[in-house]
């Protein structure tokens, strides 16, 4: 059985803060819980913040609050339609390909089979989260950083090997189906670098918060059972792993 006690998602844009009372106006579901949360005096994200996540990700934020107040947090909605990406630089292009991933067969030469992705002969596997037991010795002491360059936002190639990294990091410390997409991942580097902020310390901070985390918490393999329904909604990362993500939903496939 699980830890009662949910992780904190990779997803996180802002830390845990106590906040005084503010006007809520709630559009969704989640988005209510989180007002009568607030009201009840509950530690919470920042409104903004919390806002910003997916509806997956503002799930696991309220899971210990609503647990505390004795609160249900409504069922998941299932994924649907096509992918929507906002105006983010995407991250599939033909140059991207050859800039991120040369080594990876292209697209067109590869299919989707719910849990795997097979280009020719290589073949990926879906990644979820993992128990500690499972990860590599040290993954969760302070010698595992999260190192990117601080780079501009618009700098498409340097953008990707930074999110390269991320990905990476988050996958050494058995989160793999707890990532940003590509275009969340863009949104939270921008959002930090117009406000003044360093974004390579924002990320680097916050995978210190979730390898702290990990260390106490308990993890579940993978959040909702949603999955990518085509290639076109892929791309490689690399030699080694593809990324689907549609709207707010992230999955990450890793070669065997």
């Amino acid at each position: 059985m699980l830890n009662r006690r949910t992780l904190l998602p990779g997803l996180l844009l802002g830390l845990w803060v106590a906040l005084p009372a503010m006007a809520c106006e709630p559009r969704t579901s989640l988005e209510q819980v989180y007002c009568q949360l607030q009201a009840r005096g509950e530690t919470l994200p920042a409104w903004a913040d919390f806002r910003r996540n997916p509806p997956s990700t503002q799930r696991l934020l309220l899971s210990r609050p609503a647990h505390r107040a004795g609160l249900q947090l409504p069922d998941a909605e299932p994924v649907s339609g096509l992918p929507e990406h906002p105006a983010a630089p995407p991250i599939v292009t033909q140059e991207t390909v050859r800039e991120a991933a040369p080594a990876v067969v292209p697209q067109k030469n590869c299919r989707l089979q719910r849990y795997s992705l097979l280009c020719g002969d290589q073949e990926f596997k879906l990644s979820g989260n993992l128990p500690n037991s499972r990860l590599e010795e040290g993954a969760l002491e302070t010698g595992n950083q999260l190192l990117l360059e601080e780079v501009a936002s618009s700098d498409r190639a340097d953008m990707i090997d930074n999110y390269r990294r991320y990905i990476e990091a988050m996958l050494s410390i058995g989160l793999g189906a707890s990532t940003m997409s590509y275009t969340k991942f863009h949104h939270v580097w921008r959002s930090a670098a117009e406000r003044g902020e360093s974004p390579s310390r924002r990320f680097a901070r916050m995978f210190e918060y979730l390898k702290s985390d990990k260390q106490r918490l308990a993890v579940q393999n993978r959040y909702g059972s949603a999955l990518p329904r085509d290639i076109s909604w892929c791309s490689p990362l690399g030699e080694l792993l593809w990324v689907c993500d549609q709207k707010e939903s992230n999955w990450v496939y890793v070669r065997r």
